[in-house]
């Protein structure tokens, strides 16, 4: 649902729900994707400091949890603001690690983006 308020440029009102969310106390378990959903509230708003501190700290708690499917995505949105900012060595040493990891799911939509993120670092790499 914040996702949808999110891309419906709803911003204000899923920044309250999330933060009710975290107020009553998430489960661990949704823990990562709550922060990687503030971190792009952060973002939104120019915050690029706080959402790479929020990620970092979301994929943190993924890899403590063992989520692999929410330590795929808090990595590619951390890799896509650490490339945005021309920090690529740093993207491709937070995303392809965990990237590699996977053997199968290359069709479901998150690894899609990672794969496409992948693929973007690797362009960087070449142009050098």
């Amino acid at each position: 649902m914040i996702k949808a308020l999110y891309a419906n440029g709803h911003l204000d009102e899923g920044a309250r729900i999330l933060d009710y969310l975290f107020d009553i106390g998430p489960q661990r378990s949704m823990l990562p994707e709550l922060l990687r959903l503030q971190a792009i509230q952060q973002r939104s708003i120019g915050r690029d400091e706080e959402a790479l501190s929020t990620l970092r700290q979301a994929l943190s708690v993924a890899d403590e949890n063992g989520t692999w499917a929410w330590r795929i995505q808090c990595a590619t949105d951390l890799a896509i603001i650490l490339k945005d900012r021309m920090q690529v060595a740093e993207a491709k040493g937070v995303i392809e690690p965990i990237y590699d990891q996977f053997r199968d799911g290359f069709d479901i939509p998150y690894m899609q983006r990672a794969r496409s993120v992948v693929s973007e670092l690797k362009t960087f790499s070449l142009q050098d």
